[in-house]
Parts: C-alpha cells; sequence; structure tokens
C-alpha cells in the first residue's frame, strides 16, 4: 500500500512542470556522462545534443505514462467512491422503506390471528395490508430495475412499438389509486405514433412519473398525460396540479449524482427517490433525456424525450 501511495505521489510530481526541468536537467547530466564513458565524444557539443535529444525521447515519454497511470487511478477512485455510495444508498432504502412496511404486515396479521378484530376492523386491516404490499412490491421492482440498470452490460431490447399502447397500459395500472384519491387521469390527444424502442423500459419511467403525480396530487385535482413528435424525438409529459416544489428542490431531485429522498405525497405516502433517478438512468440508456418544470403549490410536469428511430442500436430485435 505504501509502494502504491508513493508511487501515486511521484506521478503527481510529474504532472508539476518544475519538476520535469528538473528531472530533465539531472538525466541530461546523467546520460552526458554515461555515454561519454561508452562512447567518447569527438567534441563537447555533440555530446551534450546526444544527451539532450536522449533526455528529451525519455523524457516525455516517461512523464506521459504516468500522467496516463494518474487520470486511471483517479478513474477507479471516482468508479469505486460511485459504487460505495450506491450500496449506502441500498441498504438505506433496505434497512428503512422495505422493513417498515413487513414489520407493519407482520404486526397486522399478528392482530389478526389472535382474534382481537371486529368485521370492521378486519376489513380495515385488509386494505391496509393490500397498501403496505403494493407499495413494498413497487418499491422491489423499482430497486431491481436500479440495479440492472447500473450495469453497463444492460441494453434495450429495441421494438417498434404504438406509443398509444405503452401509455394506455400504464396508465391502467394506476386508475385504482387515481381512483381512490379522487384524481382524474386524462391522456391529451391520443394519437397513433410508432416508436422504437425497449417497451419494458419505457412503461418503467412513465409509470414513475404517473406514480409520483398521484403521490402529490389532492383530491379534486387532474393528471394530463400528453405525447408528441417532433418528426425525429418523441416527447412525453406528465403534468399534475399538485404541491410542486421550488427550484433548490428540483434540482437536488433531478441530481444525476446522487439519490435524493423524495418527501412524503399530499397522503402522507413515503418513497425513496429511486423510480425518479432509475428513470433519468433509463432515458439515458435510450439516447433520450428527462427534465423537468415546476412551481411550489402550483404542480409540476415531467418530461422525458425518446428519438423515434433508433437506427444505430446494437442490441437485436424479437
Amino acid at each position: 500500500m505504501e509502494k502504491k501511495n508513493l508511487f501515486f505521489n511521484l506521478s503527481i510530481k510529474f504532472q508539476n512542470s518544475y519538476f520535469i526541468a528538473g528531472c530533465a536537467c539531472v538525466f541530461t547530466v546523467a546520460m552526458y556522462s554515461l555515454l561519454y564513458l561508452i562512447m567518447p565524444y569527438e567534441s563537447y557539443y555533440t555530446g551534450l545534443a546526444m544527451a539532450i535529444i536522449i533526455s528529451l525521447i525519455v523524457g516525455y515519454g516517461l512523464g506521459y505514462l504516468v500522467m496516463v497511470f494518474n487520470k486511471e487511478m483517479k478513474r477507479q477512485i471516482a468508479i469505486n467512491r460511485a459504487n460505495d455510495e450506491a450500496k449506502e444508498q441500498l441498504i438505506y432504502v433496505l434497512s428503512h422503506d422495505i422493513k417498515g412496511p413487513l414489520y407493519n404486515i407482520n404486526h397486522l396479521l399478528g392482530m389478526a390471528k389472535g382474534n382481537q378484530l371486529t368485521e370492521d376492523e378486519m376489513a380495515q386491516l385488509c386494505g391496509q395490508l393490500q397498501k403496505d404490499t403494493s407499495k413494498t412490491i413497487n418499491l422491489t421492482k423499482n430497486l431491481v430495475h436500479w440495479i440492472e440498470s447500473q450495469k453497463e452490460s444492460n441494453k434495450p431490447s429495441y421494438d417498434l412499438h404504438s406509443v398509444n399502447e405503452l401509455v394506455n397500459e400504464t396508465c391502467e395500472l394506476y386508475e385504482s389509486a387515481a381512483s381512490s384519491k379522487h384524481v382524474e387521469m386524462l391522456v391529451k390527444n391520443p394519437s397513433e405514433i410508432k416508436i422504437e424502442t425497449d417497451a419494458e423500459m419505457f412503461k418503467i419511467v412513465l409509470r414513475n412519473l404517473i406514480s409520483n403525480a398521484l403521490k402529490y396530487s389532492t383530491e379534486g385535482e387532474k393528471i394530463e398525460i400528453d405525447y408528441h413528435t417532433d418528426g425525429k424525438k418523441l416527447i412525453v409529459a406528465v403534468k399534475d396540479t399538485g404541491t410542486g416544489m421550488n427550484q433548490q428542490k428540483l434540482s437536488e431531485v433531478l441530481s444525476e449524482d446522487q439519490l435524493t429522498q423524495s418527501t412524503p405525497g399530499t397522503a402522507h405516502e413515503k418513497g425513496t427517490g429511486i423510480g425518479l433517478q432509475l428513470s433519468i438512468n433509463i432515458t439515458k440508456k435510450l439516447n433520450g433525456k428527462l427534465w423537468a418544470e415546476s412551481h411550489e403549490h402550483k404542480g409540476s410536469t415531467f418530461y422525458f424525450s425518446l428519438p423515434i428511430s433508433n437506427i444505430n442500436h446494437t442490441s437485436p430485435k424479437h
């Protein structure tokens, strides 16, 4: 370990021009003396010129190699640090957001087993169990997809799909949740657009955006899903009239560098922030991007864009 640190510190010094110049001078004198012992020069200037030329060639090569090594070391350090942060985020999620609902389920089942509940309480218990299990299932799915999205080997599987079908299939999953919060969900101006994309990845992104919109909407509000194309790319927008957020919070939740813990929803729903981080990663894998507009107490609109055609992809079609 000490040898590695010594070489790393030496490589940093080699990026200092004064240090390189000093080493070049020492190396030149050494080469001049060595060459003179092996092959005496006809004149002083001939030997000096040869020593300087050889020193410059060798010195530049060594300096370049050390700089490349240093750059690679820094890259590896950054990768290791990112991996450590990802592990810490996973541990946090597993210890808080999965363990919590499971404890609730275990407690409620214990009460039911002990016949401590009336018929009305049992009905209420079943509703609570359904909510807790649904939340845990969705979170587990997001965790699995998020872990997969971190792998470089996880390539999209492109095929031609109807955007209208992908949107409708995703919206159907949230009809019950929207109804229970008395929130209207509307697909604006549905049109027949075909896109070459990974269907599952597309639906993961849309699911997370709709889920967030529902989370921060209150009774009587409306969520609009809109999509259109400019000929080269598809743009999908999920708009809500819920709580919204200030610009600082918006920058934090859209950050690619860290996982931001989400704020509780209007019905005190908890979240991890993994869904949005996953959506950002997926849109990048699909050669697109994700962005948002938001105003506190007025609502948010989340957008993602994807190319209509991915003619340069390498994954096989089905």
